[in-house]
């Protein structure tokens, strides 16, 4: 645990996950991990493994967008992947407030353009995450 100085002595830092890509901590046995202080750094790789991650490729067969596979269909369809973004981030991230899903499209439906911006009210936190996905880059 991360030990952080307040004006009321000390309080402690959760680690809430390991950082990824994984890398070995040489102070403590196992990984890096991060902690509440790096939660907007969490939430948007949440938020990254929501839109990469296909349904039933994990153990829950519901989890996920596929977002790549859209690139694969004759036209790309904005309102169903902005739909189907939606719907994750209530089900598996219902503690995100006030959400809001941009998505766009480029080159003939070669590439697709994601912008989520959101809100986390404990601790208050208002940020934004981007994720632009293209044939190109499989």
């Amino acid at each position: 645990m991360t030990i952080k100085n307040d004006t009321f002595g000390q309080t402690g830092l959760r680690d809430i996950t390991v950082k990824i890509p994984l890398e070995i901590n040489s102070t403590n046995v196992g990984y890096k991990t991060l902690n509440e202080e790096d939660i907007s750094k969490v939430i948007n790789y949440n938020l990254k493994s929501i839109l990469l991650t296909h349904k039933g490729e994990l153990m829950d067969t519901n989890f996920g967008v596929g977002l790549r596979g859209y690139l694969f269909e004759p036209t790309v369809n904005l309102n169903a992947i902005k739909f189907s973004i939606e719907g994750q981030i209530s089900i598996y991230m219902p503690w995100l407030t006030q959400v809001s899903v941009i998505v766009s499209s480029g080159d003939e439906g070669q590439s697709v353009f994601v912008t989520i911006k959101y809100k986390l009210n404990q601790p208050e936190i208002i940020d934004q995450f981007e994720l632009s996905l293209s044939l190109d880059q499989l």
